[in-house]
């Protein structure tokens, strides 16, 4: 029989088993993708907001080395980077920036957190890697950033031919602030 735990806040847990599953539960509802390693950089599990985002199963992908995944499309130079040289380093990583043209889904730009993980009885590593999407924002970040030089651009023009209509005595914005100062 499986043995009791002591009632921790509101949950009624009664086993292992049920804290695993609820544990599971919760660790599928996270809107981050998540992605658990182990100490080879196998895939122990993923959550549903992982497979939803990458478009990869379950069943290819527990089980799978992290880079082989989606036909080898995880196998990324600076993931490499974070798992092989800063994690073992330093046990985490917060806000790693890797940016990665899928072949189904197209470009991602994603922030990275990871963390490596001993588990009590001290004998298994793993490596919780959390994932944030940040594709949209980035894309909205260089619209906002193309539309200011558009707007610049534009007022420069209307500036020149302001002059060239006023016969050339209104100064250049630049100059008014050179005269300023």
């Amino acid at each position: 029989m499986a043995a009791q735990l002591p009632q921790t806040n509101s949950f009624d847990i009664d086993t292992r088993e049920d804290l695993v599953i609820n544990a599971i539960e919760i660790f599928d509802t996270i809107k981050q993708s998540l992605v658990v390693l182990n100490k080879d950089l196998t895939v122990v599990m993923a959550n549903a907001s992982f497979y939803k985002t990458f478009k990869v199963n379950r069943k290819e992908t527990e089980g799978a080395r992290i880079y082989d995944i989606g036909n080898g499309q995880w196998n990324i130079d600076k993931l490499k980077v974070l798992l092989e040289k800063i994690i073992p380093e330093n046990k985490s990583v917060n806000d790693y920036e890797v940016t990665h043209n899928f072949e189904h889904i197209g470009e991602k730009v994603m922030l990275l957190n990871a963390r490596e993980i001993l588990r009590q009885d001290n004998r298994q590593e793993v490596i919780l890697v959390a994932i944030e999407d940040i594709s949209y924002s980035k894309q909205l970040e260089r619209q906002t950033k193309e539309a200011e030089a558009n707007i610049n651009s534009i007022l420069e023009n209307l500036v020149g031919s302001s002059m060239r209509f006023s016969g050339g005595t209104a100064p250049q914005p630049k100059e008014r602030v050179k005269k300023a100062s």
